[in-house]
């Protein structure tokens, strides 16, 4: 091999090496950091529009009852006292649990269906059966 070709070749890559860097520092550009925002939580309980036959359907109780029922497990349901954070609130607990021994649904598809994460979906679901328990035990086993 002629050593002017292997310095012509060996200048070649150097300066195809130049034109690189100088093409990468001058294309790339730090996009802002935005913070991720979930949409709003769905509230069936709140939404006028929703029929009764309809609200049934997603809970297997009507909205009376769906109320009665948040009203008794209130106290062992509330969360965030000092009102830091944003914690489901307890007609959403109620309608997650409902939901989830309603249907038998994953809580990647309850998730989707309140626009909640599937572990809150999990910890909503324990938290409702673990109050029923706990509130209506003395009512239903006498």
């Amino acid at each position: 091999m002629d050593l002017t070709s292997f310095f012509g070749a060996a200048l070649w890559y150097h300066l195809h090496l130049q034109q690189a860097r100088e093409e990468k520092t001058t294309i790339y550009h730090r996009a802002p950091r935005v913070a991720f925002t979930r949409l709003p939580r769905w509230e069936p309980w709140n939404d006028e529009r929703i029929p009764t036959v309809r609200f049934v359907e997603l809970f297997r109780l009507s909205l009376a009852d769906f109320m009665w029922l948040s009203d008794e497990l209130r106290d062992e349901l509330a969360q965030d006292p000092l009102g830091r954070g944003d914690p489901l609130t307890v007609e959403a607990q109620v309608a997650v649990g409902l939901y989830r021994l309603g249907h038998g649904a994953t809580y990647v598809t309850i998730g989707h269906v309140f626009n909640i994460g599937k572990e809150t979906a999990d910890k909503a679901s324990g938290r409702f059966v673990n109050s029923i328990l706990k509130v209506f035990r003395v009512q239903a086993v006498k």
